[in-house]
């Protein structure tokens, strides 16, 4: 009897040709007729009902193996072509599908087998049900990824401040690696914790001293196994906590080792990550028993109107920030500088003064052209500045 080396999965449509539905009961007594070690996930506990998980047990040659005992002989992709026969559907395999004649097709899939998926994917599409919670360190000058989550879904999402982090519920299947790939060093530790039928998940972005690791923490759904001899096997296709990397930058032992037992404590999956990574432990309970940790704000998506009149406005307070008085009167020059403030109209003078010098540089003065057009566009710049900064001056003023 071969060893098992590792688990292959692909998914069986739910539907035959003509309609009709394959449950995954069915799947699961031809895998255990056909005597091979094998399990079925059925869609919904995934939150893709349109879809059934089949897991193998391969061998290192890539043979399925038997759950009677048996030499494994049957290549995995053997299987998935008796499934498709058999059931009169479609098998999603990692670079295709599989019809039921057993063909593999890539681009090249035939009309009928089109339309076949496309009621699958609308029946997934239409009954997912995914939930996410982002967790953030809070930063007061990065604030806007609640309302970059609600304007990209298009829909509302909940916020909640708490312990120093901010917390963001949606139920827009928003990818979680996208907002925490999007934190910045001030706003780690970083996690998106997901709840989808049965499925839990987490995404992880952490400090590690200088290095900033991420990682993805998956607790998979036990499969309904066949008859399979041998625990190592039935361990293997009933799965468990997986933690994968983006790169070789690991978390040290202590944190790994809580992140690979999540879940299979007394506490929930959300709640061990959480605790795991220094993140809130109310954002699982929030997650799991849509229990808010704190007063919640809700944000609805903005109408483009409003999304350019925040950006005008973000980038006027960026430029207000960047010509205040403190900013402006700071250097080797902060006193002249102060004395055009408390002047405006000898600043508007001194803008205009530069101005003309610019239009010297560039129109009047023969040599050297390249050095001249870039000293005289730096002229030229700091002259319509310091004309804005004497009209916005004199008009305060003048309202006063």
């Amino acid at each position: 009897m071969n060893s098992p080396a590792e688990v292959h999965e692909i998914e069986l449509a739910a539907r035959r040709s003509d309609g009709s539905a394959v449950a995954a009961d069915e799947v699961l007594a031809y895998l255990d007729s056909v005597r091979v070690a094998a399990g079925v996930i059925d869609g919904a506990r995934l939150g893709r009902p349109g879809l059934h998980t089949v897991r193998m047990a391969l061998t290192e040659d890539e043979l399925v193996q038997r759950s009677d005992g048996l030499p494994a002989t049957l290549p995995w992709q053997g299987l998935v072509r008796l499934l498709a026969h058999r059931f009169d559907t479609v098998a999603v395999v990692d670079d295709g599908v599989v019809g039921p004649d057993g063909r593999h097709h890539g681009d090249d899939l035939p009309v009928e087998l089109g339309e076949l998926l496309d009621e699958v994917w609308h029946l997934t599409s239409a009954e997912v049900s995914a939930t996410s919670v982002h967790v953030l360190r809070t930063d007061p000058d990065i604030d806007s990824d609640a309302q970059s989550i609600a304007n990209r879904g298009k829909a509302t999402v909940e916020v909640v401040h708490v312990d120093g982090f901010t917390l963001i519920r949606d139920t827009i299947s928003t990818d979680p690696g996208t907002v925490v790939d999007l934190a910045a060093r001030s706003q780690l530790p970083a996690v998106a914790l997901r709840r989808e039928g049965d499925a839990r998940g987490a995404v992880v972005r952490v400090r590690q001293g200088r290095r900033v690791v991420t990682c993805h923490v998956d607790l998979g759904v036990p499969a309904e196994l066949t008859q399979v001899r041998g625990p190592a096997t039935r361990a293997l296709l009933l799965g468990g906590v997986s933690v994968t990397f983006g790169s070789r930058r690991r978390p040290d032992d202590a944190m790994l080792e809580r992140l690979q037992a999540a879940g299979t404590g007394e506490t929930s999956f959300a709640h061990d990550v959480a605790e795991a990574v220094g993140a809130p432990v109310g954002a699982a309970t929030w997650l799991e028993d849509e229990v808010a940790p704190g007063p919640v704000t809700v944000l609805g998506p903005l109408s483009r109107r409003e999304m350019l009149s925040q950006g005008v406005r973000e980038v006027a307070d960026d430029m207000r920030e960047e010509f205040s008085r403190d900013a402006l009167t700071k250097g080797p020059l902060g006193g002249f500088r102060r004395f055009l403030l408390d002047h405006p109209v000898v600043t508007l003078l001194y803008g205009l003064a530069e101005l003309a010098v610019a239009y010297a540089l560039v129109a009047l003065i023969e040599p050297w052209p390249v050095v001249r057009w870039i000293v005289g566009g730096l002229v030229a710049i700091d002259g319509l500045t310091s004309l804005g900064i004497g009209a916005t001056t004199l008009r305060r003023r003048v309202r006063a």
